[in-house]
């Protein structure tokens, strides 16, 4: 009979998700992740597989917790529009700056270093949160707050591109209120217009 394992596999995808998260793919090593997590290599290969399995379970790991948690606190119907303010102003009010940023905005750009399943992976996550944003945007329509029509699936796809350069920006350190305007800018100019025939 084997040995029993003396770790528990969350604790070490939690380790390891951060750690891929603050340094990237390319640039953590099986050594760092040895030290991180206090496994020898073999220990890890038997648990999660290679490196780029590992990192794929720390991809999913995020998306899971991170991504649904919140989108589930921020968009949902009864926020509204100011959901979708907060979700994107969540992103450096809860982390000092500059932030680790975003495992999955993280790896898109390090698209030439990483293989097939882990862009898979990436591709997944990003289309949650669109499918967030399209589905409050229409909550927003049945609700009347946003008065005139707006194409949601469009909009959704704006959104996420905000989203994204965002989460870029943040990893310099950029300065907090710029982006309190810029995210008040951008909503202001995408829903504006459809909200007046609800305040008229």
């Amino acid at each position: 009979m084997g040995r029993p394992k003396t770790f528990e596999d969350a604790e070490v995808v939690a380790q390891v998700m951060h750690c891929f998260r603050e340094r990237g793919y390319g640039a953590t090593s099986i050594r760092d992740l040895e030290k991180l997590t206090g496994l020898k290599a073999a220990s890890l290969y038997k648990a999660f597989g290679n490196k780029a399995s590992l990192f794929c379970i720390a991809l999913d790991r995020y998306t899971e917790e991170v991504i649904a948690r919140r989108i589930a606190t921020h968009l949902v119907a009864d926020n509204g529009l100011d959901g979708i303010r907060s979700f994107f102003s969540s992103t450096y009010r809860t982390e000092p700056k500059p932030t680790q940023g975003c495992l999955l905005t993280n790896t898109a750009i390090e698209a030439p270093v990483v293989d097939g399943n882990a862009h898979k992976r990436v591709e997944r996550g990003l289309i949650e949160i669109r499918e967030a944003f399209e589905a409050q945007i229409e909550s927003c329509q049945d609700s009347g707050e946003i008065g005139l029509p707006v194409d949601a699936a469009s909009t959704a796809q704006v959104l996420i591109v905000l989203y994204e350069g965002l989460l870029v920006l943040l990893r310099s350190g950029a300065s907090v209120v710029t982006f309190d305007r810029v995210i008040d800018t951008a909503i202001d100019s995408l829903f504006a217009p459809a909200t007046l025939k609800k305040e008229r």
